[in-house]
């Protein structure tokens, strides 16, 4: 019997790419293959981003386009950008369903319960308000299997998700929830199985990477999570991926100082130097 076949598209940060090679896996395990080839596949992701007016109409045009590459496909549309504003790309023609942050995980099984493709089109409704999501009550995140890497070899391992901060010039926190963390022990699992499985780099990614552990009961710290990442012998070396300057704490310069399985540079952001602007 053949395999059904994945077609995958993504937007946006390395924390977006996490949440791709999660989605990639989930089909995985479902069966399914994935093809750099969207004419031959049976589904169709678009993970999107939302952070600029240009990614919003980047994934509109790209949704078209493999729509009308592939007719008969079913797509779906996720991320944040679904998140955000799941009604807009729910008009999009040919979008089958429009996912949230929250309900990612569920995809495989939404693309499952969606009805057979009709002569007129779906309402806006029927795509997008049923996948709507409320992160009023989130506060956990679920560890994110990085194992299906498309081809990179750098693997994302996502530790964290969203944000508690309210920037004026910001929507994460809207689209990505707030702040919280993978438990260190989902972590160190994860970093072990790739590290054994002869990735010489781990790249690690978050929102709001500088506040991870906050949330944990008991409570974390990134620097901690350092430390025990280290312990792992297979591990040749971990990239930190974007911090906050406020939280770029003297424990993890100094880890990194004292050996080179810390990338020797951080990426760290720098959003305006205007008070009027912030």
């Amino acid at each position: 019997m053949t395999a059904k076949k994945l077609y995958l598209a993504t937007f946006g940060c390395r924390t977006n790419q996490a949440d791709s090679a999660a989605i990639r896996q989930s089909f995985i395990s479902d069966g399914f293959e994935e093809t750099d080839r969207c004419a031959e596949a049976d589904v169709i992701v678009v993970n999107s981003c939302t952070v600029t007016h240009r990614s919003d109409q980047q994934v509109r045009q790209l949704s078209r386009k493999l729509r009308r590459e592939n007719p008969t496909a079913r797509l779906v549309v996720a991320g944040c950008y679904a998140q955000r504003v799941p009604e807009t790309l729910a008009r999009v023609a040919g979008v089958d369903a429009v996912v949230g942050n929250t309900r990612r995980a569920e995809i495989p099984e939404i693309v499952k319960s969606l009805p057979e493709r009709r002569a007129a089109p779906a309402s806006v409704d029927e795509v997008a308000a049923i996948y709507r999501d409320d992160f009023s009550k989130v506060r956990s995140i679920a560890e994110s299997p990085a194992i299906q890497l498309g081809g990179r070899t750098r693997p994302f391992v996502k530790i964290q998700d969203g944000c508690d901060a309210v920037c004026a010039y910001c929507i994460v926190p809207s689209v990505r929830g707030p702040s919280r963390s993978v438990p260190p022990d989902a972590v160190v699992r994860q970093v072990r199985a790739l590290a054994e499985g002869g990735y010489k780099e781990i790249v690690l990614t978050g929102i709001h990477m500088g506040t991870y552990g906050l949330h944990l009961q008991p409570r974390h710290s990134l620097d901690r999570l350092l430390g025990e990442l280290l312990e792992i012998p297979a591990v040749n070396q971990i990239r930190l991926s974007s911090l906050e300057p406020m939280e770029l704490s003297r424990c993890v310069i100094e880890l990194a100082a004292a050996g080179d399985r810390i990338a020797p540079h951080f990426h760290v952001c720098l959003q305006s130097g205007s008070d009027r602007i912030l």
